[in-house]
């Protein structure tokens, strides 16, 4: 990227270089995708993770969960170094699901310990799922997100997999078939619908022209050729294309006769769909051969639990099939037998693998094994099954057309958006279109409703104020078709925060509060600040309002003298016993919780209270563990310490000392507790130190309105505003000793 940001051809190319050889060697060195570097003779993993030496033995870094020996090598999970995972999804669905069939940790959903509980590493094995499967991986997530798991709740990673899911659901799989003459570019195809998106980054500030090509089809291979050229302005830009436009060829008994052809631009309709079906057998009651048409996601037909099982779909007339989807149950068949006839006699077949989930049939991918795509019957028969149970498909659908339509009368319905991907609370436009059997457009009146999700119609513009996906529904009369849109989650405020919540403040002072916005995925997105001045001593529920939303706080209000100073306030010490009895434990208002120090005299707790105030007492609530003697010690700076007190003889409990200096409060801002000698050999411990004084020392840069009338030999201390003040040699100064203006 930087090479091309900077236009520089060679560290782009060295860049392309580099990112090549080592996507490759990842697939070679630490998957081995082709099985042929490592003898599993010896080594019964699933591949080598990291190490050999001279051929003689593999190991993995991880001997323990299979959940861990496979994860750690999808690392990093990210859209751009995760190619090698996507070049080859049968590999990488044989990779996740061989990992999920053998771990130890607990599934997503589990109560506790499972890997919904485990933030990153569930998160890298949803993001792995989401680049074969996303929509079972955005499932996944939103149920994560509804049962507050970590895995989606932590802002670190689940972000990671929410935006990979959904830009998979939205874009479909990269395309290795299709190239471009700029390495910042790419194609995506929705494998259902078949449309590409056509995705072009420019680093620079130049437009970029991006060419678009694949290679020529061959003798059996009818699908156009790709030959665009985008031009695109800095930044992202995604082109999306209409439906690929596929070839059929009119065929006699001998012979394929392109230059025959026709072309078909339109979505095909499920020939399937309700359609007839024998089987071989069927496992009971609830996995019927009728299940196999019916449109239903959750049923299912299921065949005894034996290889060679097999169903027969009849589409009740001659079709052309553009392509099948298999849409397998958990029990699916590693490899399978596909087979096309006229007269449910004679069949025309191919032998394919599988992985299972969703697949899709490209029928003139494979017209060297069935000569051709027209058929009335559809056989499936598995041949060799994954599990120990039957061969089970939730759907067969077959897309396609049939060989004789009547001419002006509807026989697809094509609807289209004018945004098939929104974001929250934005809107796209929906349009249907009729075509009769031959492709000619005919006028129609379709009825829109929304069949899924959360959207609303206003007339044909579907205004979409919830995430998610929605199904838009076209019907006229028997004749229906559907659209999904993805509407993707904007930030959006779901709670306000304010900090402190609660707060003692004395007759007089200003606290400061931080108001936070935070979004749903809990991260802070904005915020505002506001002051409260103490004037009336009570409780008070203050509200504040920040950015159209109302937040309160709890103050209460109470005369300066009657206020713990060191509550909450910073506090450190020369030890402790352990990090549960830490120096703030002893200014944190609970006296449940406790400073203790280690077991030896001579260790100290101090609090800063932030400013300098006038003291008058310090309050001491002793552990049963306590000191005997020690020094009440105050400071200006921290560092320098003089001492107000010695106590001796101290008899633990709740003890009051008075700070005040010939009847007078002093001045300090680090009050420290010197512990000489103790009564067991423990340390000593505090529940609590409370500081308490009558203001703060001083009000910098506010005149005092006192007329000197002392003689310059003369010194005399008095209050004013509460505050402590020194009139010496005529000059008035604060208890900081700063020479203040008289007026």
């Amino acid at each position: 990227m930087l090479g091309a940001a900077l236009q520089d051809n060679e560290m782009l190319e060295a860049g392309i270089m580099g990112y090549t050889l080592e996507t490759r060697a990842t697939a070679e060195y630490w998957f081995d995708r082709q099985r042929r570097n490592i003898d599993y003779t010896k080594y019964q993993h699933p591949y080598c993770c990291n190490l050999t030496m001279q051929g003689v033995g593999w190991w993995t870094w991880f001997s323990g969960d299979p959940v861990w020996m496979h994860s750690i090598q999808w690392l990093p999970i990210s859209p751009i170094l995760t190619n090698h995972f996507c070049e080859d999804l049968a590999f990488t669905r044989w990779d996740y699901t061989e990992m999920y069939s053998h771990k130890e940790v607990g599934n997503y959903e589990a109560a506790s310990g499972g890997l919904g509980d485990e933030s990153g590493l569930g998160n890298v094995c949803l993001s792995y799922l989401s680049l074969f499967d996303a929509d079972s991986a955005a499932r996944v997530w939103d149920r994560m997100d509804q049962m507050g798991k970590p895995l989606a709740k932590n802002p670190d990673t689940g972000g990671i997999t929410y935006w990979l899911a959904h830009s998979h659901r939205a874009l479909g799989e990269k395309r290795y078939d299709i190239f471009a003459n700029h390495p910042m570019a790419c194609v995506y195809t929705d494998t259902l619908s078949g449309q590409n998106t056509y995705a072009v980054y420019n680093a620079g500030n130049a437009p970029l022209t991006v060419h678009f090509f694949s290679h020529q089809p061959s003798a059996f291979s009818h699908q156009q050729s790709i030959d665009t050229t985008i031009t695109a302005p800095h930044g992202l830009t995604l082109v999306s294309g209409t439906h690929q436009q596929h070839v059929t060829t009119i065929e006699d008994d001998h012979s394929v006769t392109p230059q025959d052809s026709m072309a078909w631009d339109l979505p095909y309709p499920n020939l399937a769909l309700h359609k007839p079906v024998t089987v071989s057998s069927y496992e009971n009651a609830g996995c019927i051969a009728a299940n196999l048409t019916d449109g239903d996601p959750a049923t299912r037909w299921g065949s005894t639990h034996h290889d060679n099982e097999w169903a027969i779909v009849d589409l009740g007339e001659q079709c052309y099939i553009d392509h099948l989807v298999l849409r397998w149950e958990a029990a699916y068949a590693s490899r399978y037998e596909l087979a096309l006839s006229d007269d449910k006699s004679t069949w025309r077949s191919v032998e394919l693998p599988s992985s299972g989930g969703v697949e899709r049939i490209t029928m003139t991918h494979y017209q060297a094994q069935i000569t051709n795509s027209r058929a009335r019957y559809i056989r499936i028969k598995g041949i060799e099954r994954a599990t120990s149970y039957g061969t089970s498909l939730y759907e067969l659908e077959a897309y396609g057309r049939p060989m004789q339509g009547e001419e002006g009368k509807l026989f697809v319905l094509a609807l289209a958006a004018s945004d098939t991907v929104v974001m929250q609370g934005g809107a796209t436009t929906i349009t249907a279109q009729g075509y009769d059997a031959a492709g000619n457009e005919l006028r129609i009146n379709a009825q829109l409703s929304v069949t899924s999700g959360n959207a609303r119609l206003i007339g044909n513009r579907l205004q979409c104020d919830q995430y998610g996906e929605v199904v838009v529904t076209g019907t006229v009369g028997a004749v229906a078709a559907t659209i999904t849109i993805i509407v993707m989650e904007t930030e959006q405020a779901s709670a306000i925060e304010i900090t402190p919540a609660e707060v003692t403040l004395p007759l007089g002072e200003t606290q400061t509060f931080a108001i936070s916005i935070v979004n749903q995925f809990g991260i802070e997105t904005d915020g505002c600040t506001a002051t409260f001045r103490a004037t009336q001593v009570g409780d008070t529920t203050v509200l504040f309002d920040c950015l159209d939303r109302e937040v309160s706080a709890l103050v209460h209000v109470k005369a300066y003298e009657d206020v713990n100073l060191a509550l909450g306030k910073p506090a450190t010490a020369s030890g402790s016993e352990n990090d549960g009895t830490s120096a703030s434990k002893a200014v944190d208002g609970n006296m449940e919780s406790r400073w203790s120090s280690r077991f030896q005299d001579n260790e100290w707790i101090a609090v800063d209270l932030t400013d300098c105030y006038l003291l008058t007492t310090l309050r001491l609530y002793w552990e049963s563990a306590y000191a005997t003697a020690y020094d009440i010690q105050i400071s200006d700076d921290g560092d320098n310490y003089r001492t107000l007190q010695s106590v001796t003889d101290a008899k633990g409990g709740i003890q009051t000392i008075d700070l005040r200096v010939n009847n007078e409060p002093v001045a300090a801002q680090w009050v420290r507790v010197l512990c000489k000698s103790r009564n067991t050999g423990y340390g000593a411990s505090l529940w609590e130190m409370e500081v308490f004084g009558i203001s703060r020392c001083s009000q910098e840069d506010t005149a005092i309105e006192i007329t000197p009338q002392q003689s310059p030999a003369t010194t005399r201390k008095f209050i004013r505003n509460g505050h402590l003040y020194i009139l010496y040699n005529g000059v008035i100064y604060d208890v900081m000793g700063r020479k203040l203006n008289t007026k």
